[in-house]
């Protein structure tokens, strides 16, 4: 299967290339929505095709990055701006570029980890992928392929970096910039309130996390979520508070939205946000 397919599959499985990669469009988001993207991938067209694919749709290298571990004063800094009271410790595993699933946690400096000593003894994999590691790491399944890729291709397949909410962990690839932590630790908040992709729809929850928290961030706001899946629908904000009627957790996160994009903040954008999450929560149940 040549690379123009690979994409379409990725586009039917919901993950989207439009543009280019994830890691191109600058689209961080959380683990929960997406392995299960992954693992529709691997049983269409397999491991080895799918290691092939992240390494076919990466950009060039346009010249040499300087690699730096993340700063803890940038990451106090974001709680602030997130306002995470101090005490409270985010947990982020940054993942070296070569590393690999195998490795064990306690093997990388300790310059890569934030309040994970829970996690020491456990294999990357187990952490970032447990169902596939579970399955392709031994046994007859047993990929060595995958095993050998490098983290940069597995951090691809989720725009570089993600957020887990069951060991409330982000992930962030090393290199990666201050906004894609931001809207990692941004998950970690909702977490922290009761919201999580096992909970709330993961659209609502990622414009949620959007409009409240990364657009925090110094620079232009961000209007949608993902492209891929904004498509016109004849559907209204109404028919998206009705569909989540009976659902409050939903109907919150809704509410805050709608709070926010009364903010001056928002002023020139909230019915085109709104239109965008619309658009794009209908045009996933339509696909």
């Amino acid at each position: 299967m040549n690379v123009i397919k690979l994409r379409h599959v990725i586009k039917d499985a919901g993950l989207g290339t439009h543009g280019g990669s994830r890691k191109q469009q600058g689209h961080p988001h959380s683990i929960p929505s997406t392995n299960d993207m992954v693992m529709q991938l691997q049983r269409t067209i397999g491991n080895k095709a799918l290691t092939q694919l992240m390494r076919s749709v990466k950009p060039q290298s346009t010249g040499k990055v300087i690699q730096r571990a993340i700063d803890p004063d940038l990451v106090e800094k974001q709680k602030e701006i997130l306002e995470i009271p101090k005490d409270v410790k985010v947990r982020i595993l940054e993942l070296p570029k070569k590393s690999k699933l195998t490795e064990e946690i306690k093997t990388l400096n300790d310059i890569h980890k934030f309040n994970i000593d829970d996690l020491n003894e456990l294999p990357i994999g187990k952490v970032l992928c447990p169902d596939n590691y579970e399955k392709f790491s031994t046994g007859e399944d047993k990929d060595e392929e995958w095993l050998k890729a490098p983290m940069e291709d597995h951090m691809d397949i989720y725009g570089g970096a993600a957020y887990d909410h069951k060991y409330d962990l982000v992930t962030i690839i090393e290199g990666k910039g201050p906004r894609d932590l931001l809207h990692e630790i941004g998950h970690f908040k909702q977490n922290s309130q009761g919201f999580n992709a096992t909970n709330v729809d993961t659209t609502i929850l990622e414009y949620h996390n959007v409009i409240l928290n990364e657009n925090l961030f110094e620079g232009d706001p961000r209007l949608s979520y993902s492209k891929s899946f904004i498509k016109s629908t004849d559907k209204s904000w109404k028919d998206l508070r009705e569909d989540f009627s009976e659902s409050a957790k939903n109907l919150t996160l809704l509410d805050e939205i709608e709070k926010a994009l009364t903010t001056k903040r928002y002023e020139a954008h909230a019915e085109l946000i709104k239109k965008n999450l619309v658009n794009e929560y209908f045009g996933k149940k339509t696909k």
